[in-house]
């Protein structure tokens, strides 16, 4: 599975949501940040092919105005990931420091994401800040 930060937009233009319909699908682009660490594991077979975390960038930029916090943020994330992660496919040598491995990747995801107020304002323009977050996608 990748975790990683992404922001997304309408299939035609920046801000039209109504109008990227297509007949019998929908398309959307993915916005993919250099910078932004990814966090790939191996996941239990049942988990989900997507996942979404509720928290979008709007509520990460403005943590005083919203009851989002880093540290709430990240145990959410911990405690999900913990219970998808597929432990026989993490290497011997790696299972003892699995623990102290996924708190400082996950911490490091999110930290992209909040840092992203450095990013190029010109591609931040193209990403609808309301629906961008954390995604999972299990490959």
């Amino acid at each position: 599975m990748v975790i990683t930060f992404t922001g997304i937009s309408p299939f035609r233009g920046d801000k039209l949501w109504s109008q990227s319909r297509r007949p019998g699908s929908g398309a959307i682009v993915f916005h993919l940040f250099n910078g932004c660490p990814t966090l790939i594991v191996p996941v239990v077979s049942n988990a989900p092919i997507i996942a979404w975390s509720p928290w979008t960038l709007v509520q990460m930029r403005n943590a005083s105005s919203s009851r989002y916090t880093v540290e709430k943020h990240y145990e959410q994330l911990h405690e999900w990931l913990n219970g998808i992660i597929s432990l026989d496919h993490v290497l011997p040598e790696l299972r003892p420091k699995y623990a102290g491995l996924l708190n400082r990747a996950i911490h490091l995801v999110i930290q992209g994401a909040v840092n992203l107020q450095n990013a190029n304002q010109a591609v931040l323009d193209h990403v609808d800040t309301e629906r961008a977050g954390i995604v999972a996608f299990r490959y």
